[in-house]
């Protein structure tokens, strides 16, 4: 594309963008012509991260740079549609459908893609079967654009995702990708995953093949078995592979695959196919010893998804706002990881408070007065407002959800992406949403490659101590520096999405939104990138209430049912109010000693407080 086109086909894209953002602010402009540099520039083996903040307008930027890098906007005059076509084409990956409807049915872009439907929320397509898969590969060359989801595009073969950069009039030569793409993937083979497989094949229509098909797969089961029970003693630890792709036999595998292959459906075809990687990349094999959680015996493959990205064949550029402190991006090498930001700073519509609480899973569980207390401050400070606490499995959501006022009650793992709270200015999240030790020692493995040094060991007990000294924690934090950040990043970029949901969303927002973090002091780190990271002004408290909690929580001496603040704090919430009492009433009444009640008062915040609170008109006297 000549340079005076590409000038102007800038010029008509931003003016696009600058029709669909109303009010479009300088450093709006500025991001569009960041991006649109990146889109022109010559392809030059770089994958292109930028981190600017959601709410900028980059699903509309995406959208009117796809219309005019297609379409011949220099035209003038009449002409019909195959005219106007360009010779460029575009891949758009995103984990959001509908994001990819709204390209497709985008003003210009009409007839311009091809959705390549395969997802599990589109039942018809996503059980179609390995043809239907390989019919919808020969469909999309007809146009332009290909629109796939992030799941599909990360499971695609290298011989799959190769059909997919040219199309009938030539190249598509960039690719754009809205949101995270999965830079390290997971397999997770369990039972159920075994089990899937073996009910489909032993769907299959009856043949003369059937019989050598579900004996083959037993014998494959059975291995897979064989080796799990071989690490039944360890709860973590490496299975070394030894680079073949052999599951048992390569002519027996072979003739196995090929007799499926026509007949299960694309899903199950591909796990089969991942079987492989337990031989030929090694695995992480996983058995939880905690009852409150999955026990099934895992093996976990890990990719490290950079290949994928096909720099050599298109340019990539991700739209990602959490890109910048997400560990994950730390698996593109350095050389080709390109991060830009356009400068989008505004005055801070954020007020942070830190309410240094524990707040953990393991601090709520079982622990209903512990709930009933947080509940009780939520519900002080906001009446309306996102609340966000930890999920379903273990209770937590639902005892929570008797105490709130609040209608807006989300938890951990079902918030990114929506957009149901954007109306809101407040929002509180009880916790952060802490991972298991092997989701952070995932992103380890793809990061430090260390499954290449262990793959050599081919040693299980030695792997495991290398894993336990990896896994070391104090109070709720790693001990190694690489682990430390890999999590801290995690819990920023979730939380971070998270305030995301509200008002403060928005670029043009200057409504002031309260956001609330109530976690333990060990996270005081964390909670400060965050405020850094969104420009907000922090501020950290104890609320009385939590001050309280402790106080009546606090385990008395032997003998004693409870201690002389407990003993004070109940008899002074106990009258009634209005009344007035003396110093020595209190401590009559309430069967505290003088130096019990003067060492009680003294010592103490909380009463210390109460007492200043309801002084009367008169000396040593108060009022309830």
């Amino acid at each position: 594309m000549k340079l005076k086109q590409v000038e102007l086909k800038k010029v008509l894209i931003t003016a696009e963008y600058k029709s669909k953002i109303d009010g479009a602010t300088d450093k709006q402009i500025n991001f569009v012509n960041e991006v649109l540099d990146k889109v022109f520039n010559p392809m030059d083996g770089n994958i292109y991260i930028n981190h600017n903040r959601c709410g900028i307008g980059k699903s509309t930027l995406i959208k009117a740079t796809l219309n005019h890098l297609v379409n011949d906007s220099t035209y003038w005059g009449i002409a019909n549609r195959d005219k106007l076509l360009e010779d460029d084409g575009a891949i758009v990956v995103t984990d959001k459908l509908d994001r990819l409807e709204e390209i497709a049915t985008y003003p210009g872009l009409e007839d311009r893609c091809y959705f390549m439907k395969y997802d599990k929320d589109d039942e018809s397509t996503y059980k179609s079967n390995r043809i239907d898969f390989l019919e919808q590969l020969k469909e999309q060359f007809k146009y332009p654009i290909v629109l796939v989801s992030t799941q599909k595009y990360f499971k695609m073969t290298e011989t799959e995702r190769k059909q997919l950069y040219k199309w009938k009039n030539g190249d598509r030569k960039i690719k754009l990708i809205d949101e995270k793409p999965y830079l390290i993937s997971t397999t997770v083979i369990d039972e159920a995953y075994l089990s899937t497989i073996g009910i489909a094949l032993e769907a299959l229509p009856k043949s003369e093949e059937k019989e050598g098909i579900l004996k083959y797969w037993r014998d494959i089961y059975n291995f897979i078995d064989t080796l799990r029970n071989s690490y039944q003693e360890y709860d973590i630890n490496w299975i070394s592979g030894n680079g073949s792709s052999v599951i048992i036999n390569s002519a027996l595998d072979k003739k196995f695959i090929k007799a499926i292959e026509n007949d299960v459906t694309t899903n199950i075809y591909e796990m089969i196919e991942k079987l492989k990687d337990i031989n030929k990349k090694g695995c992480l094999f996983v058995s939880s010893s905690d009852k409150l959680v999955d026990n099934s015996r895992q093996l976990i493959i890990i990719d490290n998804n950079f290949e994928k990205f096909d720099i050599d064949k298109c340019k990539n550029i991700i739209f990602d706002a959490t890109a910048k402190v997400d560990a994950d991006y730390l698996t593109i090498p350095e050389e080709h990881r390109k991060m830009f930001k356009a400068e989008d700073s505004k005055e801070s519509d954020i007020d942070l408070h830190h309410v240094v609480v524990s707040a953990s899973q393991n601090s709520l569980i079982n622990k209903n007065d512990h709930i009933e207390t947080i509940s009780k401050y939520i519900n002080n400070i906001t009446e309306t407002g996102l609340v966000i606490t930890h999920g379903k499995k273990r209770g937590i959501y639902n005892k929570f959800n008797k105490h709130l006022n609040t209608k807006n009650h989300a938890y951990f793992g079902d918030v990114k992406g929506k957009n149901d709270w954007e109306g809101l200015s407040e929002m509180v999240q009880v916790g952060m949403n802490r991972k298991t030790n092997s989701v952070y020692l995932i992103t380890y493995i793809a990061y430090t490659q260390i499954n290449e040094k262990w793959n050599k060991i081919n040693d299980a007990d030695k792997i495991h101590n290398e894993i336990k000294q990896i896994l070391e924690v104090d109070k709720g934090l790693f001990l190694n520096k690489t682990m430390k950040t890999i999590m801290k990043s995690d819990l920023v970029v979730d939380s971070i999405q998270n305030l995301m949901r509200v008002k403060c969303r928005h670029f043009s927002n200057n409504e002031k939104c309260k956001i609330f973090f109530v976690c333990n002091r060990y996270l005081i780190d964390t909670v400060n990138e965050i405020a850094k990271l969104v420009n907000a002004k922090i501020t950290r408290v104890v609320p009385d209430i939590f001050e309280e909690e402790k106080m009546m929580n606090r385990k008395a001496n032997e003998g004693k049912k409870k201690t002389n603040p407990q003993i004070l704090m109940e008899f002074l919430k106990g009258l009634d109010n209005g009344r007035i009492i003396t110093t020595k009433e209190i401590y009559n009444e309430s069967g505290l000693s003088k130096t019990q009640f003067d060492k009680a008062k003294k010592d103490n915040k909380i009463l210390k407080k109460w007492f200043i609170e309801h002084k009367g008109n008169k000396r040593g006297e108060f009022i309830a």
